[in-house]
């Protein structure tokens, strides 16, 4: 739903702008968006100790903040799957319009 949600209010964008133009600047927000979130996603990984929920910088991790690492790495990888679809849904309108 927010997957279509999110491609609905896009094509609304890209249809009332110049066309091609419209596509880079889509692309290219999707693009960074994508990259801070794997950013965010290895910096994590770097910073917890597969052993223990331990911090490398020796923050012992709860459960609670355990659980919001999992919410947020979820909504990551969900975020992350809309912006390649907004990129390949880009690449598309922009190869039909040729």
């Amino acid at each position: 739903m927010i997957n279509s949600s999110i491609q609905s209010l896009l094509q609304q964008a890209i249809s009332s702008g110049d066309g091609a133009h419209d596509f880079c600047l889509v692309k290219a927000d999707a693009d960074l968006i994508k990259g801070a979130l794997l950013g965010g996603i290895s910096f994590l990984g770097r910073e917890l100790d597969e052993s223990a929920a331990q911090s490398k910088m020796g923050r012992g991790y709860g459960p609670a903040d355990l659980a919001d690492l999992g919410r947020f790495l979820n909504s990551s990888v969900e975020l992350i799957k809309m912006m390649d679809a907004v990129i390949d849904g880009c690449n598309d309108s922009k190869d039909g319009s040729n």
